[in-house]
């Protein structure tokens, strides 16, 4: 019983004296907790996990989509080929990416604010609720913020050719997980342009472009180059990206106040990120290249999302590292000019505990998402009862993080039509889910479409399961003989 206290309380003062184990160990339980809820994966995330297969298999299992980075699939599919679990791989890699994540924002903020600035900073980033919801998702996010965190730490030291060019190597690395974390690179050469705190002259300052840029390019010219072998178009990815972005904006949020509203509004310590960037200014702290990529960073990744006309809260995540940094340093402005008062209208104990409890708040409510089915078993029973062992034809993605077979997806009604006709005669099945054929509101030729489309399904194929979920009905067919 002695013991066990002791022990107890050693850890607690090992806690207290240092607060970066605190913070890290709050990451991993909050994210271990949320785990515990076992939300199903998104679309995306299927669509990753069948690229990994894709590439691994020479194309005979998975899917494959011209305009997705390569780096997060490559790993998944390199832990399909070793015949490991890539879900629960997946899910335990989304916290370990989260958390070093967290341990860089500590380690970059005390390094240019102080302690107390990463504190605040690192603590902020850990429990923002779309920070956390990521975990367990296997989407690109949270290594795309490892490697781009990795990358500005190596920039931010001090400024040798091996440190540049690790700097512009992770940079490049988290362009191609997640391609708008490019802007990150563009805010590291912006700072070193517009900086004038640096340890160089403009001359050296070209020097330190160069490096940066050579590690940049390191990863970049093999992807290009194999864009050129794959599709005679080095920059078709990114065309058909920046595309894609800007199709089916009606199933989306859009309007200028949308962040404001689903973001701010509802993480309330962020709002004092307008103050920071004030408090930033007047401080005119743009004169240190560090400083300057936080805020250009931080600026420009909200800008590019807001001009976007397809919004959806979860990508400002990638903004949430520099924003939280910029918005912690505000907030331990405000913690020490409450210490300082000689009449103190708040305590700093009870600043604290504010501190706290706003950054709590939101988190129930912003992290209960709705659970829709998934018919991997009904599926998978057809398969084998059926001894299906070719091409499937679906409206989801998912069953290609299940199954290991080609997978063909109807990719909605603006392709459906046209990609059942031509995988006719090769689909062995055929999955459903209507409301993923959907159509943008009042469009009645989109509506027609889609009834005589469906219709034409239903009798050209043999009905096998079917069942309705809300206002979404999921059927499994097989092809007539």
């Amino acid at each position: 019983m002695n013991l066990s206290r002791f022990r107890s309380s050693a850890l607690i003062r090992r806690l207290k004296s240092n607060p970066l184990l605190l913070i890290l160990s709050i990451t991993v339980l909050s994210r271990l907790i949320y785990l515990c809820w076992d939300y199903p994966l998104w679309w995306d995330s299927h669509i990753y996990i069948g690229l990994g297969k894709y590439i691994f298999s020479a194309g005979e299992a998975g899917i494959w989509e011209p305009f997705r980075p390569l780096v997060h699939p490559f790993i998944l599919g390199l832990l399909w080929k070793l015949n490991l679990n890539v879900i629960i791989i997946g899910k335990i890699m989304d916290i370990i990416f989260s958390t070093f994540s967290v341990f860089l924002v500590y380690r970059i903020t005390q390094k240019i604010y102080g302690q107390n600035t990463a504190i605040f900073s690192s603590i902020l980033l850990s429990l923002t609720p779309v920070f956390i919801m990521f975990t367990g998702l296997i989407l690109t996010e949270p290594l795309a913020l490892f490697l781009g965190l990795l990358g500005a730490y190596y920039f931010f030291k001090e400024p040798s050719q091996k440190n540049l060019f690790l700097g512009g190597l992770f940079g490049g690395l988290s362009f191609l997980t997640k391609f708008p974390m490019g802007i990150l690179f563009l805010a590291m050469i912006s700072a070193i342009l517009i900086s004038k705190k640096t340890p160089m002259s403009p001359a050296s300052n070209c020097y330190r472009i160069l490096f940066l840029t050579l590690g940049f390019l390191t990863p970049l010219i093999p992807y290009l180059i194999l864009n050129y072998f794959l599709y005679q178009d080095i920059f078709l990815p990114f065309v058909v990206g920046s595309w894609i972005v800007t199709t089916a904006t009606w199933f989306y949020g859009s309007g200028w106040t949308y962040y404001f509203d689903h973001f701010f509004l509802g993480n309330v310590l962020y709002l004092l990120f307008l103050p920071a960037v004030i408090l930033f200014l007047k401080r005119k702290e743009w004169q240190d290249y560090r400083r300057s990529t936080l805020f250009l960073a931080s600026i420009l990744i909200l800008a590019y999302f807001w001009y976007l006309p397809r919004k959806e809260t979860r990508y400002l995540v990638l903004a949430l590292p520099s924003m939280a940094i910029l918005t912690g340093e505000f907030i331990s402005y405000l913690y020490s000019k409450t210490k300082a008062r000689q009449k103190q209208v708040l305590k700093p104990l009870a600043f604290v505990v504010l501190f706290g409890i706003l950054l709590l708040f939101p988190l129930p409510l912003s992290l209960d998402m709705e659970r829709p089915p998934t018919f991997e078993k009904e599926v998978s029973q057809v398969i084998k009862v059926h001894n299906i062992d070719g091409e499937v034809l679906t409206s989801d993605p998912a069953f290609v993080s299940f199954l290991n077979q080609p997978i063909v997806t109807l990719d909605g009604m603006g392709f459906s039509t046209r990609i059942y006709e031509q995988q006719k005669g090769k689909y062995q099945l055929i999955f459903l889910n209507h409301c993923y054929l959907a159509c943008p509101p009042e469009d009645t030729n989109c509506l027609t479409q889609k009834k005589q489309f469906l219709s034409r399904i239903y009798s050209e194929n043999t009905l096998e399961f079917t069942t309705s979920f809300k206002n979404c009905t999921y059927a499994i067919l097989l092809p007539k003989s």
